[in-house]
């Protein structure tokens, strides 16, 4: 059965129509739904031309791709129909995308992406739509140029990588040692890590402070 919950309408025509309801449900304006291949359905060869009253989706939750909806249209005598009807719907948005091919583990950067309009057949698809909720982040995954960038696919950077040469600081009560290390796994601000001291060659845990930096508290009872 089709939702009860409508939108009354004053559209002329059924594309008008299923266009102002998408987009009233999906809080966009109506330029950014494109309503296409509208096709009648339960053995009605044609649409109905009379003016459509109300619009309600078969199912709220598929409003994109090709979708079912009711139309309730103003008959020739005055009395209101009921029409089924399905279309392709999509909503028209911008989106980050890849300029060039980037790799898993890569940091982006500003000219690795660009804003690109696309046309979405899923609702509540995590697409990016503001260049600085990428900016600086890291791949989770590579990608083929001109691709979607999603949320899921990127994580933080991290401020010290694996392999990265640190600068190690050891603090205890009156005293500061600074010496040279090599970070042995990633790690972002404020996290203990394992890195190991070039001189000793030891391995030590220290906190990140800073790209490159880490610390190291040792400390004193009295």
């Amino acid at each position: 059965m089709a939702e009860k919950s409508g939108a009354e309408n004053t559209a002329q025509n059924p594309h008008e129509a299923i266009s102002l309801y998408v987009a009233k449900q999906l809080s966009v304006d109506v330029s950014e739904v494109t309503v296409e291949g509208l096709t009648a359905m339960n053995g009605q060869k044609d649409l109905s031309t009379g003016k459509v009253l109300n619009v309600s989706a078969a199912n709220r939750n598929r409003i994109l791709g090709r979708a079912v909806f009711v139309l309730r249209i103003q008959g020739l005598n005055g009395a209101p129909l009921e029409q089924w009807v399905s279309a392709d719907v999509s909503q028209i948005v911008e989106v980050v995308v890849a300029a060039r091919k980037l790799s898993r583990l890569d940091v982006i950067e500003a000219e690795d992406i660009h804003l690109q309009s696309m046309q979405i057949r899923r609702v509540r698809r995590p697409y990016l739509s503001k260049p600085q909720e990428v900016l600086g982040k890291r791949l989770r995954q590579s990608l083929r140029k001109g691709m979607p960038i999603r949320g899921d696919q990127l994580e933080i950077a991290p401020l010290v990588r694996r392999g990265d040469r640190v600068t190690i600081t050891v603090r205890s009560k009156g005293l500061q040692i600074v010496t040279s290390g090599k970070a042995k796994q990633d790690g972002q601000l404020g996290e203990m890590i394992r890195v190991m001291n070039l001189e000793s060659k030891k391995n030590v845990y220290a906190e990140v402070v800073n790209a490159g930096d880490v610390l190291i508290v040792l400390s004193t009872r009295e």
